[in-house]
């Protein structure tokens, strides 16, 4: 299982087409590396590329490493907004400096062939401005903040003021680490050597003034497995540093993922064409599997006793999960006994317990068919 997944796409992101810069020989996008969620706008942005390798996209041995770039606005089913065989140039660079915003914008540097560029004075170029409303490929030629608050090499960013925010660094072989900007303080820091899973961050998203989520590829044999969702890793930021709340996956064999704040949806998509069918989840964990019921004393049911029965509801990564609503019943061709509550709650631990009433029979033993289950998406109110 993974986030509580309620909507797929009935088709797939169609790539758009660019022309290479320089030689404008016109090409399909091979990779959507980063998808956002551009309130202004109310639609997804995707950043297409014509890079085929995915790590580490900004290391100095990437053949890609002149890779073109374009931005699309997508509909919230991955629909393309804007006409994909236009081939417009590219921005020709290692990679495309944009991020999100703690207000839910997108912003991006100024690129060759913006149609606001041409109303930017040249002392405003390296600076970060926010997509058009209309034209993914467009900037809104109002300054944002300078491009320098983030620093040139990132994997993953967003800024909570024009002049602040978070960075995930270029992969290292040390540790991963999330940094404070401007001022270079760590708050997560893993050292890899131990910790495997956190080798290939891809996405910082912005979730509320407490939280942030960040993805990770999963490997397989130590290189990175494109087939698996990437990992969702929740943490608390009031706390220094920041506090891993709970971990998952994203929906089938998703990689890139946004966020829309206002409705509380987690977008999220493969990379390659083959894949890139856009999932609506909710930002919670569902239940991924049940332990077996077991008797938390003694080892039979009686007349006329209670009994209580417990179950153990865990996630993807076996951890248990609190506040999980269970259903409890009994089969028609039974002893005739009853639980006390059909409905109990997950502890802490991720642990439920039911109450089962015995009949009234002369036998001193009875036997049960006991069922137990959980929803793995909690109910979606009516807009």
């Amino acid at each position: 299982m993974s986030l509580q997944w309620f909507f797929t796409a009935q088709s797939a992101i169609a790539f758009p087409q660019l022309a290479y810069a320089g030689t404008n020989v016109v090409t399909t996008a091979s990779q959507l590396r980063k998808l956002f969620w551009h309130a202004p706008a109310q639609k997804l942005v995707g950043v297409f590329t014509t890079g085929d390798t995915d790590w580490n996209i900004l290391g100095t041995g990437n053949p890609h490493i002149q890779a073109n770039w374009r931005i699309n606005y997508l509909w919230r089913d991955g629909g393309s907004v804007e006409i994909n065989d236009t081939p417009l140039r590219g921005a020709l660079s290692p990679y495309l400096q944009q991020t999100h915003t703690a207000d839910t914008q997108v912003v991006t540097v100024a690129m060759g062939d913006n149609i606001g560029t041409d109303e930017l004075s040249a002392i405003e170029g390296d600076a970060l401005y926010p997509l058009s409303e209309i034209w993914g490929y467009d900037i809104y030629p109002v300054r944002y903040s300078s491009a320098a608050v983030l620093g040139q090499r990132y994997e993953a960013s967003y800024l909570t003021t024009p002049s602040a925010g978070y960075v995930v660094p270029a992969s290292s072989l040390a540790a991963f680490q999330v940094l404070k900007k401007p001022s270079g303080s760590v708050v997560v820091s893993v050292i890899l050597g131990a910790f495997a899973s956190w080798t290939h961050p891809r996405d910082m998203v912005y979730i509320d003034g407490v939280r942030t989520a960040i993805t990770f590829m999963q490997m397989s044999g130590g290189t990175v497995n494109a087939s698996l969702p990437a990992m969702v890793r929740l943490f608390k930021t009031t706390t220094d540093p920041w506090t891993l709340l709970w971990t998952d996956t994203l929906p089938a064999t998703d990689s890139v993922m946004c966020y829309d704040p206002t409705n509380e949806i987690v977008y999220s998509t493969g990379k390659w064409a083959s894949n890139a069918v856009i999932h609506a989840s909710k930002l919670k964990q569902s239940p991924a599997s049940l332990s077996t019921l077991t008797l938390v004393s003694g080892s039979t049911l009686h007349a006329l006793r209670a009994a209580q029965i417990s179950v153990l509801v865990t996630d993807t990564f076996g951890s248990g999960l609190s506040g999980v609503t269970a259903c409890w019943t009994l089969s028609a061709a039974t002893s005739g006994g009853s639980f006390l509550s059909a409905y109990t709650k997950t502890n802490a631990s991720g642990i439920t317990y039911g109450t089962y009433i015995g009949p009234q029979l002369s036998g001193s033993t009875i036997t049960e068919l006991v069922s137990v289950a959980v929803a793995t998406i909690d109910p979606v109110g009516v807009l």
